[in-house]
């Protein structure tokens, strides 16, 4: 298996292009084993405007505990001055730590544990589930009446040692979607259910 980020930086960045800031593309050059780019002469990460490419180390630098974080907010920095060169702007390092500021404390509440994590059983097939935890049971079963086929979702219980937990159905209070398009169901549009 290839794995190139760990869930946590893969939905970060997947967080990062659903914000749709730019149509613009900018490549993402993953250093594992590296604290910084050129032996700390560029820092702990760099956007390179000639090739619109972000270089990005992924080591733990020994002086952070919270590592994963500090990793998503050096992304965020540059992916800032990425979008600062498409502006044709100039690089501006108070900019870009205020937009990294934001959008990682964006992000941190969008993945926080405010959400449970659950099993939607069913006959032949079962999905692992987030929803917020204070989501009232007509607001899941709401939701949950969107998954076709029908069969898909007979049940709901906790999930057990040993269970698949990679989340693969996401739902919120008036909303629901596929974790990605590998799940095997698909969701009706609010308007078709009621017809």
């Amino acid at each position: 298996m290839i794995k190139i980020l760990d869930e946590f930086e893969r939905g970060f960045v997947e967080f990062l292009n659903n914000k749709n800031l730019t149509d613009k593309v900018v490549k993402l050059s993953i250093l594992h084993n590296y604290e910084t780019v050129g032996d700390g002469e560029f820092g702990f990460a760099v956007y390179i405007p000639e090739s619109k490419t972000i270089m990005l180390p992924t080591e733990r630098p020994k002086e952070l505990a919270d590592y994963k974080e500090f990793i998503i907010h050096n992304l965020a920095h540059e992916y800032k001055h990425f979008l600062q060169d498409m502006n044709g702007q100039d690089f501006n390092e108070d900019e870009a730590d205020q937009f990294a500021d934001m959008i990682v404390e964006e992000y941190l509440k969008e993945v926080s544990d405010e959400r449970i994590k659950f099993k939607l059983n069913g006959c032949d097939i079962s999905f692992v589930a987030t929803a917020p935890a204070d989501i009232t049971l007509k607001q899941l079963l709401k939701q949950c009446d969107k998954i076709k086929p029908l069969y898909c979702a007979c049940g709901i219980r906790s999930l057990k040692d040993g269970d698949y937990d990679k989340e693969e159905i996401i739902i919120d209070y008036d909303s629901i979607k596929k974790a990605h398009e590998d799940v095997s169901c698909w969701i009706i549009e609010e308007e078709k259910q009621n017809e």
